[in-house]
């Protein structure tokens, strides 16, 4: 029936009907005829899928990366909740066999943490900065980039913050990862930068280079923490922001933006209530495509929690920070980001800080909704929309 139906329409009208597919279908497909293996790994129907799908936020996903630090593998969660009811929530357990990296023997002895995802395209790192790996949770490709060395720095006498982001240039039409390094050193309560190092890899030439007097204008966190990819129709997953601050006589909260086509870092300001940053627990997100700040905090040992939801209505103007929702969180719970449909993705722990449920609150009604994961409290998770991106085509 298939091959009839093949012989009968038009390529072109074929192509239009396999848009319409979810990727587990067209990666069936594929099998079924010359033709359609053809159409399928194309990048011209590649890119539409993308766009198409793109613009269909029932089509979403959530990846949840647990590690178990005694085994070296990485089990690997889809959920797929469907609209806003309680029903059509399922999920798909499975192992991710992580196979060792060619310059370290067994990288996932020390964790793995999700950067981003972009596209389809999940980027991970080891929790000790070691190594970066892209993979295609739908096509199951997985890819190493090559090891980056750090420069040499006095740690006796000095901290070194590093960043990494993920994300596409859409100039160059090529996926890109950026880490920078920042060796900082505090005297008489003054922080001074004293080294920065910024390097981007390529896919296009799966190689590094390094960013020839880059500047980044803030000083950075510790840790990865409070980041995200902006990928809309408008920036097209083109820019990265993480949290920073800059170091007048007190902190001034920021959010450090790095654009991945003109390959500079920019500056956006936080709300005035976060003018010193550090003394909040804050995360960003992307909320229906509206770069979000995330603040939580307990009101009492064992009471609820509370959380406060900021959204930048237009892009860079800091004036346009709007407080959007304030919400009711049980205790031990906390939001860790937001799925497309504007649910925000929480955590709740137990009281020993041993296990971890997830659920999804509308911050309207405020009402929570269980998802199918309990598991260690060593977990990420990225909100992905599954595509036929292929790793390998990314690189000349």
């Amino acid at each position: 029936m298939i091959m009839i139906m093949t012989m009968m329409l038009p390529e072109d009208l074929v192509f239009q009907i396999l848009l319409w597919l979810q990727v587990s279908s067209l990666l069936r497909f594929k099998l079924v005829c010359k033709s359609w293996f053809s159409i399928i790994e194309s990048s011209n129907f590649i890119d539409q899928q993308l766009h198409h799908h793109h613009l269909h936020l029932d089509e979403q996903n959530l990846l949840v990366v647990s590690h178990n630090r005694k085994i070296p593998s990485v089990d690997i969660s889809f959920i797929s909740p469907s609209g806003s009811g309680s029903g059509n929530i399922f999920q798909v357990w499975e192992n991710l066999d992580i196979p060792p990296s060619p310059l370290f023997h067994n990288p996932l002895d020390y964790g793995l943490s999700v950067i981003a995802s972009c596209n389809g395209l999940i980027c991970a790192e080891t929790s000790c900065f070691t190594h970066i790996l892209v993979f295609n949770p739908a096509t199951k490709q997985l890819k190493y980039l090559p090891e980056l060395p750090f420069p040499d720095y006095d740690l006796s006498r000095s901290s070194r913050p590093i960043i990494v982001g993920f994300g596409f240039d859409f100039k160059t039409n090529d996926y890109k990862v950026v880490r920078a390094l920042q060796q900082q050193e505090y005297n008489e309560s003054i922080c001074n930068v004293i080294q920065t190092v910024v390097e981007v890899y390529n896919f296009s030439t799966n190689s590094w280079r390094t960013v020839v007097d880059a500047v980044i204008p803030v000083f950075l966190y510790h840790h990865n923490h409070g980041h995200c990819c902006i990928n809309t129709p408008f920036q097209n997953g083109g820019i990265f922001c993480w949290l920073g601050y800059l170091h007048t006589p007190e902190e001034i909260g920021t959010i450090l933006l790095f654009d991945f086509s003109k390959e500079i870092f920019e500056t956006m300001l936080l709300p005035d209530r976060y003018r010193v940053p550090s003394k909040f627990t804050l995360t960003l997100a992307l909320l229906k495509e509206n770069i979000a700040c995330i603040e939580w905090k307990d009101l009492d040992p064992w009471g609820k929690y509370i959380s406060y939801i900021w959204v930048l209505n237009e892009f860079g103007v800091k004036d346009s920070w709007t407080k959007l929702y304030t919400v009711q969180l049980e205790p031990y719970t906390k939001p860790i980001g937001v799925f497309m449909n504007g649910e925000l993705i929480c955590e709740e722990q137990d009281h020993l800080g041993q296990k971890s449920k997830l659920s999804l609150c509308n911050p309207v009604s405020q009402e929570f909704r269980s998802l199918p994961f309990e598991g260690p409290i060593w977990f990420n998770v990225a909100v992905y929309k599954e595509s036929l991106v292929n790793i390998n085509k990314c690189i000349l």
